[in-house]
């Protein structure tokens, strides 16, 4: 019991931190864990890709080079893992009508990313003990958190904008790609310099987190109405 809350608390709280810094117009909570419940059944799509594909770059029998770390933090991971976040996002949340302000791709966002990550976080705090949980409660989750961030924050602009619609989309899908892929690629060099600037990279994601939700929250058009 104690192992479960462990790998499913820290994804919780994040997203009651993210649901309380909505101030004009909060989501329902059951579209949320809709959401978060079909950011987990994504995972699938990514854990079929990811099967096949690492143990062809990363055999535990050689030493990996750089290129196949490369491949496997944007490729198989990083690609896999936020496409399959994105096809939620973007063909379930998009057309709900609940999805009336920029700051709802955020919102959204974040909960199918967490739903991801807590599937993924069970799996290893159960078959690695309390202190993988621990150490991927301050990392993994909060990094999940960052993606789906700066995901939403550009699908949630690209909501409201139809001329600019095609690119801020893109920039959103390939953006939260691009941020995965360097934690990945961070963690699987294992190097005390990966280490510190992946504490960099981290700390970087939070300021992001608080730039970009206050902007959205600044451009909603209930901020007038109360």
């Amino acid at each position: 019991m104690f192992l479960l809350i462990l790998a499913v608390a820290p994804s919780i709280a994040i997203i009651i931190l993210f649901y309380y810094r909505d101030r004009y117009e909060k989501e329902p909570w059951l579209l949320l864990w809709k959401c978060f419940g079909l950011g987990a059944v994504s995972m699938l799509l990514a854990l079929t890709v990811e099967k096949i594909f690492l143990p062809l770059v990363l055999s535990p029998t050689r030493t990996p080079n750089l290129f196949g770390i490369l491949l496997a933090a944007f490729i198989i991971v990083g690609l896999s893992e936020e496409f399959s976040k994105y096809i939620v996002l973007r063909y379930y949340a998009w057309p709900k009508s609940d999805f009336n302000e920029p700051y709802d791709g955020v919102i959204y966002s974040v909960a199918i990313s967490l739903g991801f990550a807590t599937i993924e976080n069970i799996f290893y705090v159960f078959s690695l003990g309390a202190r993988v949980g621990i150490l991927r409660a301050i990392t993994a989750i909060p990094g999940h958190a960052f993606f789906g961030v700066i995901m939403g924050y550009f699908i949630g602009l690209a909501h409201f904008n139809r001329e600019k619609r095609k690119a801020l989309l893109i920039s959103g899908f390939f953006g939260a790609v691009i941020a995965h892929g360097i934690y990945d690629f961070l963690i699987l060099t294992g190097s005390w310099i990966g280490f510190y600037l992946f504490a960099l990279f981290l700390i970087s994601g939070w300021i992001f987190i608080f730039y970009a939700t206050d902007k959205l929250e600044r451009i909603s058009p209930f901020r007038k109405s109360k």
